[in-house]
């Protein structure tokens, strides 16, 4: 997925003080997705990242012609791998996204709303 481009602005505070603020350019995925919409998907990608590498170790590992008896028992490597992929596929369920954006609506009704001027 792409990954999110972002600007740095620079804008001056009451007291004339420069200070930065990052300000996305484009969304990420094309359109608006809330932010812990994006953390969550974000999160469980790095999670299958890690599966896929391990996965990718087995099979190398497996691939060698020379077994070593100070090696990998591969059915642990194999269920490390299955439990990464399982808490990734949980992770973005349908109910569990919605309870992000939920959760991130909940805190943003709780900040104080902005006085108008």
């Amino acid at each position: 997925m792409p990954k999110s481009k972002s600007a740095r602005v620079s804008r001056r505070d009451r007291n004339g003080k420069r200070r930065t603020t990052p300000e996305l350019e484009e969304p990420v995925y094309g359109i608006h997705v809330p932010e812990a919409l994006h953390e969550a998907i974000e999160n469980e990608r790095g999670t299958l990242a890690q599966a896929v590498s391990i996965l990718r170790c087995l099979a190398i590992s497996l691939e060698s012609d020379m077994p070593s008896p100070n090696g990998p028992y591969y059915p642990d490597v194999a269920e490390i791998a299955y439990t990464l992929v399982t808490q990734a596929l949980n992770g973005l369920d349908s109910l569990n996204l919605r309870n992000c954006v939920m959760r991130d609506r909940n805190i943003g009704k709780d900040a104080p709303s902005p006085t108008p001027v």
